[in-house]
């Protein structure tokens, strides 16, 4: 096991799993709750000396795509998966450099990593996605200050992260598709670079 700055703890797939308190050496994308009642609510600070850790089960894609939804039916997960030790407060940027700490490819300034929880649906008992927000290495974002606390993430919810290396543009799906993000990270990140990959996408889906 290693440990990162802020008390946060990373296993890699192959270490046991044991939770320690204090310090410790068909895609459907749905809400369960939407963001204007997540804002009402203030988030409750965590004393990280006191508070044992939860174990955060990661899976990861290096295709810009979240993992398919029947990938985690009938008791199977995807074979990519992080166990973290983390806690409720753990930013979207913390995650992602441990992330980056594990597939040094990702550390390359302009990858990108879409954060998306996986959450059971007991009514269907099939497993939901619900895309909460989105980091770029090597830059500031909007998404970086942003909590697990914060998007109502619940013990035994997944982690699923979309990687896409830098230089191409992700695919839209979900929040993607609305233009105002693609203004953020394209545009005004590398026009050049990215502006020919978007207006193809865009004219693909209004085509469609």
């Amino acid at each position: 096991m290693k440990a990162y700055s802020e008390n946060i703890y990373i296993l890699t797939p192959k270490m046991s799993v044991g939770a320690r308190c204090g310090k410790a050496d068909d895609m459907a994308v749905e809400s369960r709750v939407t963001q204007e009642e997540i804002k009402k609510e203030p988030e409750k600070p965590v004393d990280r000396e006191k508070t044992c850790p939860l174990l955060l089960r990661v899976f990861t894609t290096n295709n810009g795509r979240h993992h398919r939804m029947d990938e985690f039916a009938r008791g199977n997960v995807p074979s990519s998966e992080l166990q973290i030790y983390t806690w409720m407060d753990a930013t979207l940027k913390e995650l992602t450099s441990l992330v980056k700490e594990v597939y040094p490819e990702a550390r390359k300034k302009g990858t990108h990593f879409a954060f998306a929880i996986v959450y059971p649906d007991p009514k269907r008992q099939v497993y939901r996605v619900k895309e909460i927000g989105n980091t770029v290495s090597g830059r500031k974002g909007a998404d970086d200050s942003m909590t697990l606390q914060s998007q109502r993430f619940q013990i035994g919810d997944y982690l699923d992260i979309a990687i896409t290396p830098p230089n191409r543009a992700p695919p839209l799906q979900g929040r993607m598709n609305n233009p105002l993000y693609w203004r953020d990270f394209a545009i005004e990140k590398e026009p050049l670079k990215c502006l020919t990959p978007l207006i193809s996408a865009l004219t693909t889906k209004l085509g469609s």
